[in-house]
């Protein structure tokens, strides 16, 4: 195999982060072409545009990306998203319209965030015992029902990938993509790397965004108290 090593740099030329990953060469190519997409991140907007970028780029054909709400941090909002097959879905999704099941509703939809790791899913067909099984790669894939609005919900067997946003320890969202019976190992690990390289990036610019907020907010206020 090949050792995997770089910095994280972000849209400032700054280090936010490295990695070091062992791996073969299938795919490297567009690890690094994702890569490369990620880090051209300077806000948020742009942010969100390059991590879907990044995953369509590993040819997952959909993609949804959810943030930890900042005023309600048991609420996992809608944000971007590519693969919907119906446009008028996918606006909603992207306005942060579409409802999404709390921890108590579904634990299932959270499992990655507690977890602070990537979980494989499918949805159960007709009849089938849910719970734990594996997939013929010998992966484990969490057999559910999938509850959610009807306008999320996959088809009966289809198989999907939840992974937190992390910056640090602190989790700040979560993305989910397709997937199939043939994931293997080290697609998973190339993946749990990127996202943990998305989460300290958009966390970095989520954290500097705030910073100016508050800056600005007080700039007002000093203003106001002035005149």
């Amino acid at each position: 195999g090949l050792c995997v090593a770089d910095c994280v740099l972000d849209s400032e030329r700054q280090v936010v982060g490295a990695f070091a990953h062992v791996h073969n060469q299938v795919g490297l190519s567009l690890f690094f072409q994702a890569l490369a997409a990620i880090a051209r991140a300077h806000d948020q907007a742009s942010a969100l545009d390059t991590i879907l970028k990044a995953v369509r780029i590993l040819k997952h054909r959909w993609a949804r990306l959810y943030l930890l709400s900042r005023e309600f941090p048991e609420k996992l909002v809608s944000k971007k998203s590519y693969g919907f097959e119906d446009e008028q879905v996918a606006m909603e999704f992207n306005a942060g319209r579409i409802p999404v099941p709390s921890a108590a509703e579904q634990p299932y939809v959270w499992e990655c965030i507690s977890k602070k790791g990537p979980v494989v899913f499918r949805r159960a067909r007709e009849s089938e015992p849910l719970g734990e099984t594996l997939t013929k790669e010998g992966l484990p894939v969490q057999v559910v029902e999938d509850n959610l609005d009807p306008r999320l919900k996959k088809k009966p067997g289809e198989y999907w990938l939840d992974f937190p946003l992390l910056a640090g320890e602190e989790v700040i969202g979560k993305i989910c993509l397709q997937c199939d019976a043939s994931l293997l190992q080290e697609r998973l690990d190339l993946l749990s790397v990127l996202s943990k390289l998305s989460g300290v990036i958009l966390g970095a610019i989520l954290q500097r965004e705030e910073w100016v907020q508050r800056a600005a907010e007080k700039a007002i206020s000093i203003a106001a108290h002035n005149i």
